[in-house]
């Protein structure tokens, strides 16, 4: 027999399976999946992330925002989680909160250019005098 069998934890299948699902057009099922995840393992920073991801890419920021700052409140002080919250506070109009946000992911990684455009691009829009 071919091929590679893998023994996940349905957790992780759960997660994978979503994957899968989104990827290949079922955004619907694929978010279903997730919350199976969630459900099994409260704590699956990954699945998180996937659902800010898509509810953002669906332009549903009030949602997005709710499941990066969950991300974020599991692994702290990770700079692409800070830059997704920077990112969604934008679009949502929040400047000053977006501002704030993408500070702290620069000062993480500096090298960043995505959280340096975001920078530049809301350091106009805020009322922060530190600017």
């Amino acid at each position: 027999e071919f091929g590679v069998h893998k023994q996940y934890k349905l957790d992780t299948a759960a997660y994978h399976y979503g994957l899968a699902l989104v990827n290949t057009g079922d955004p619907d099922d694929g978010i279903v999946q997730w919350t199976k995840s969630i459900k099994l393992n409260p704590n699956y920073l990954d699945v998180f992330k996937a659902l800010g991801k898509i509810h953002y890419e669906n332009w549903y920021f009030d949602k997005a925002l709710e499941y990066y700052e969950k991300a974020d409140g599991l692994s702290p002080n990770q700079s692409d989680i800070l830059l997704k919250i920077a990112e969604t506070y934008y679009a949502l109009k929040k400047y000053d909160e977006s501002y704030a946000y993408a500070v702290r992911a620069h000062q993480l990684d500096r090298k960043n250019v995505y959280t340096k455009s975001l920078l530049n691009m809301v350091k106009h829009k805020t009322n922060n005098p530190r600017h």
